[in-house]
């Protein structure tokens, strides 16, 4: 196989370790069309717990459209995903059930208003007011899905895909193939915005300023420089992100994913753009991730040094679907890998 530009020596990793059976995300016959083209064919997946899996292939392989998948950005059109044994990703068969969920509790009370109203106009247009004002609520939970309106659809047999909030609730964070920060926040920012999931302080505690506020807010500084001098950021907390050098803006991305303790970290092309010695920077933070955090980590990456050096399984797709799995030294063997990137011998 070729490989992107990398280190002239080999790149400096932590030593693998043997990864617990036990899968902390398993996907299964997962496909995603779009229109006439199938991007994703019937693709499995198994990420044991306190590994390091990497999804590879040539361009156009399907690699980040799995990677939004499972992220919650995009619906499979079939299979499904589950997280430590939740199912949290599925085709939902059984979405046209949503609307009634909805539309019956509206429809009866503007029919109980018609009953009650007879003749009386007023009353007829209370009822169709209270209709009105139930469906726009309802409408609305179907949006932001609390937990116990989602509970409610499970019950009722409809299942919905999670949404990215959920799947980060859930444990997955992740980074992009091109970066996404607020580029006109502090480092310091975007590290906070990350945890947003995990404060707890309301509109109350922030109009007041409440004590409890007072110490999230502190607490949540403290473990933002604390995510940031863990990437190699240390000073930099106050430094607009699009002033950072372009190597530590992509480790400011993986220090805004880590903000949310996610037990699954997704890192798409981390080294994509890096020079050789930061490559061999990302790539050791990448194994301390592993080695000194308990990450279990998924990542897309290109160089083929990195996916070799720190990888415990590795997972190959070409055009939509998987071709190979297996250890870095079974993949690096396989002939539908080597023609996948080399092309067929001629004949």
């Amino acid at each position: 196989m070729t490989s992107n530009a990398g280190p002239t020596q080999p790149t400096e990793v932590v030593p693998s370790v043997q990864a617990p059976h036990e899968a902390l995300l398993r996907a299964s016959a997962v496909t995603k069309q779009f229109g006439g083209l199938v991007a994703v064919k019937q693709a499995d997946l198994v990420i044991p717990e306190g590994s390091i899996v990497a999804l590879i292939g040539p361009n156009g392989a399907g690699k980040t459209t799995f990677f939004n998948i499972i992220a919650g950005i995009l619906d499979p059109t079939g299979g499904e995903i589950s997280f430590r044994g939740r199912r949290m990703i599925a085709r939902p068969v059984r979405a046209w059930l949503e609307p009634v969920v909805w539309f019956v509790p509206s429809t009866i009370i503007m029919l109980v208003g018609i009953l009650l109203a007879g003749s009386d106009v007023g009353t007829f247009e209370a009822a169709a007011l209270l209709a009105l004002v139930t469906l726009i609520t309802i409408l609305i939970l179907s949006t932001i899905r609390p937990p116990w309106y989602a509970r409610l659809l499970a019950r009722l047999g409809v299942f919905k895909s999670a949404r990215p909030n959920d799947m980060v609730t859930a444990g997955v964070g992740r980074t992009f193939q091109n970066i996404r920060l607020f580029q006109n926040m502090s480092a310091m920012e975007n590290v906070l915005v990350g945890m947003h999931t995990k404060l707890k302080s309301n509109m109350i505690d922030a109009l007041l300023s409440t004590p409890r506020r007072r110490r999230e807010e502190e607490a949540a500084q403290k473990r933002a420089r604390e995510l940031l001098a863990l990437v190699g950021l240390r000073g930099r907390d106050r430094v607009l992100a699009r002033n950072l050098p372009y190597g530590d803006q992509r480790r400011l991305e993986v220090a805004r994913a880590l903000a949310s303790s996610p037990a699954l970290l997704l890192l798409d092309e981390p080294t994509a753009g890096m020079n050789p010695s930061e490559t061999a920077e990302m790539t050791k933070l990448i194994g301390h991730l592993r080695s000194n955090l308990g990450l279990t980590i998924l990542l897309i990456e290109h160089d083929m040094r990195v996916v070799m050096g720190i990888s415990d399984r590795i997972t190959v797709l070409d055009h939509g679907e998987q071709i190979a799995e297996g250890t870095p030294d079974e993949v690096r063997r396989d002939p539908k890998v080597i023609e996948a990137y080399l092309g067929a011998p001629a004949t």
